[in-house]
């Protein structure tokens, strides 16, 4: 179960990155359900850290950081980064069990799709177990290298559909899922 502090962690980074964040959007984000995105996303609103904006979009409001929401954000980021290694270590046990898996599997390089500390995290467990990171892209917004790659690796299923639109069809996408099995596809 993640954390309390975890949870808005993801939440304010995510709307600090994404200028169009939706209650939807974040749930699956911080893999929550709806009403718990919403409860935070109130909790949040309510302690100054973000602003809604009704809109006129079937997807409903959007969510911005004000500058307090920034400052928090930025105290939540050092705080993980200075207990990192405590809190980073059952992330990167899993991690590196996910790695042997694709080792095994004969990837031996892939375009890591992932933000964040949490992607640099991945790409250093991923090197360690000698697996090449050809190169790392923090969102779909990122233009891609072409690189040849044995496939597209990320942490969440959001992320799977973002890389799988950025990518192509054809590209063999490889969702990393801590505590459960590793999740491929590939259409073509």
């Amino acid at each position: 179960m993640k954390s309390r502090a975890f949870r808005r962690l993801v939440a304010l980074s995510e709307i600090h990155r994404r200028s169009r964040t939706t209650q939807r959007s974040l749930a699956n984000r911080v893999e929550v359900s709806l009403g718990l995105a919403n409860a935070l996303l109130r909790e949040l609103e309510s302690e100054r850290l973000v602003s809604v904006r009704p809109e006129a979009d079937p997807d409903g409001a959007r969510y911005t950081l004000t500058a307090r929401g920034r400052r928090e954000l930025a105290k939540l980021g050092a705080s993980l980064l200075s207990e990192s290694g405590e809190l980073l270590e059952p992330l990167r046990e899993e991690l590196a069990r996910e790695a042997g898996r694709l080792r095994k599997r004969g990837i031996r390089k892939v375009v890591l799709f992932a933000p964040g500390v949490v992607g640099d995290v991945a790409a250093g467990v991923l090197r360690d177990a000698g697996i090449r990171v050809t190169s790392v892209v923090a969102d779909e917004t990122a233009k891609p290298r072409t690189t040849s790659a044995d496939a597209v690796v990320t942490l969440s299923a959001e992320d799977a559909r973002a890389a799988r639109s950025l990518f192509g069809r054809r590209t063999k996408i490889v969702r990393l899922t801590p505590g459960r099995s590793s999740r491929e596809s590939r259409r073509g």
